[in-house]
């Protein structure tokens, strides 16, 4: 398989963020399992 690079247009920009934006959760998710929203308190 081969793929071939071209430049993002103007347009793709949204597509681009929520693409990058469920990227990162997903590597989120599977680095530290899910987010805990527990406060914590500096002692």
């Amino acid at each position: 398989m081969q793929y071939r690079l071209i430049p993002a247009a103007p347009q793709d920009e949204a597509w681009l963020e929520a693409l990058r934006r469920s990227v990162y959760q997903e590597l989120f998710q599977a680095t530290w399992g899910g987010w805990d929203e527990r406060p914590r308190r500096i002692t």
